[in-house]
């Protein structure tokens, strides 16, 4: 990999990983919140809930596609953060690429219920999931905070190391869920009264 294209695969996995963090920041803005979820679901229930679970199979995806393996099961090479360390020069700081790579087996480990999730209900449907009588235990959020600004840490000690003119991994989000919740409760005073 030269550096020009180990570069942009950096920049293109930095979005995926802001993608990850905007989707986690804004359901848990939106949805974190009970008087929040109340307003939703007098409002539109059928509009919110499924703008929740969008936002969770994108963090989800994200977060997986993030954390997959350089090479995919049939042999094509992945945009992933595997695949940007494989592409590190020979010369590269034998200590912190060590430490990366256990960083990323780390959170591998602890992301094994969203791979799952993503083999079994977000990239396909799979029967014996349809058919068990009780439902897997969701991925629990826990691990989805933790793992989103592991993935901002890796992406930051990797520029630290590789890139130091990069000071802004992810920018940080428009709250516009605070304005949808404002307004979405002023009209709803105003409808009341």
């Amino acid at each position: 990999m030269t550096d020009d294209e180990r570069k942009y695969l950096f920049e293109e996995l930095c979005g995926e990983a802001g993608w990850a963090v905007h989707y986690w920041r804004l359901d848990q803005r939106l949805f974190g919140d009970r008087q929040h979820v109340d307003v939703m679901r007098k409002t539109a229930p059928i509009f919110f809930g499924l703008h929740q679970r969008l936002l969770i199979d994108g963090m989800l995806l994200s977060i997986q596609t993030l954390l997959d393996p350089a090479i995919s099961s049939r042999g094509d090479k992945s945009a992933t953060l595997e695949m940007l360390l494989h592409g590190l020069p020979r010369g590269a700081n034998a200590t912190v690429t060590r430490s990366l790579r256990k960083r990323l087996a780390r959170m591998r480990k602890e992301c094994e219920e969203i791979k799952d999730w993503r083999n079994r209900e977000g990239a396909h449907l799979d029967l014996q999931t349809v058919l068990i009588q009780a439902p897997e235990p969701k991925v629990r959020l826990r691990v989805v905070a933790q793992v989103t600004k592991d993935i901002i840490e890796f992406l930051k000690d990797f520029a630290a190391e590789f890139y130091p003119d990069v000071t802004h991994i992810v920018e940080e989000p428009e709250l516009d869920g605070d304005t949808l919740m404002f307004l979405l409760e002023q009209g709803q005073a105003r409808h009341t009264s």
